[in-house]
């Protein structure tokens, strides 16, 4: 019920992160624009092709780009390491193409990439043109519950899930400039049992939002994709999530007491 949640998004989802089983769903296969949240598949991809101590020199089509950056210079020389966290923290759109520039100096070949992985993930309902999210020239499509899958899939990353839950990194790259980079996650500074995400914002997109949380032993994500006042609604949508939970183990348990009983009365019945 999103009127009882006061979800205000146009597409979310709560994902069990221990078996990807949905806890809540409003719209969650409807096709939205994810703004910066697309940098999640970006790290996802670098990760996966790229060791972290590798190097990128940077060039000008690497920092001809709008929007948020980290500020890269041309013939900063910086690690793919250092280039992730200012992807993520900071949603730097330059890091982004840095990341993308590498694999083969052909913007192509990277974005090829993220779809072929995006597929094994099994993000059916997803098409990605570019590596960060802006909607200008080209546009990336896909829907909450595709995004629940790739924070899945980052979060058993031991490198990426310790990148989403850091509050401030401090780094000095090859060139010797120095960086710091705050997470742009709001939850992270404030909630203990935040396990940190991405933030994105395109005016065609509106506010977009990837949420970790943790509570015992129970990991959900949240995702919502046009959204106001969705730093409340990821509270509100996690409490939901583990209420949920709780439910569900609570009625398995009866159920499997029940099972017990039975069978005992069953074997009564012919001793």
């Amino acid at each position: 019920n999103t009127t009882a949640i006061n979800d205000t998004s146009k597409s979310s989802i709560v994902l069990d992160l221990y078996n990807n089983e949905i806890l809540y769903e409003h719209n969650p296969h409807q096709k939205m624009l994810p703004a910066s949240l697309t940098k999640m598949l970006t790290a996802y991809v670098a990760v996966k092709y790229y060791d972290l101590d590798e190097y990128v020199v940077i060039d000008y089509n690497m920092i001809n780009i709008e929007g948020s950056r980290i500020y890269l210079e041309v013939n900063d020389v910086i690690s793919v390491k250092d280039l992730i966290y200012g992807l993520l923290l900071c949603s730097g759109n330059d890091a982004a193409l840095a990341l993308a520039y590498k694999y083969s100096g052909n913007l192509d070949d990277f974005i090829y990439l993220m779809n072929k992985e995006k597929e094994e993930l099994g993000m059916k309902n997803s098409i990605f043109e570019n590596p960060h999210g802006l909607d200008g020239k080209t546009n990336n499509y896909t829907t909450a519950y595709d995004l629940a899958l790739l924070y899945s899939a980052c979060y058993k990353i031991d490198f990426l899930k310790d990148v989403f839950k850091t509050k401030i990194y401090k780094t000095k790259i090859y060139s010797d400039r120095n960086f710091t980079f705050r997470n742009k996650h709001r939850l992270v500074h404030n909630e203990d049992n935040c396990l940190g995400g991405k933030t994105g914002y395109t005016k065609k997109a509106g506010r977009t939002l990837i949420t970790g949380f943790e509570d015992h032993f129970n990991q959900v994500v949240v995702v919502t994709l046009d959204a106001y006042n969705d730093w409340q609604v990821h509270r509100s949508l996690s409490e939901y999530g583990f209420s949920q939970i709780k439910r569900r183990v609570l009625r398995s348990r009866m159920i499997n007491y029940s099972s017990f009983f039975i069978s005992n009365d069953f074997r009564r019945g012919y001793e």
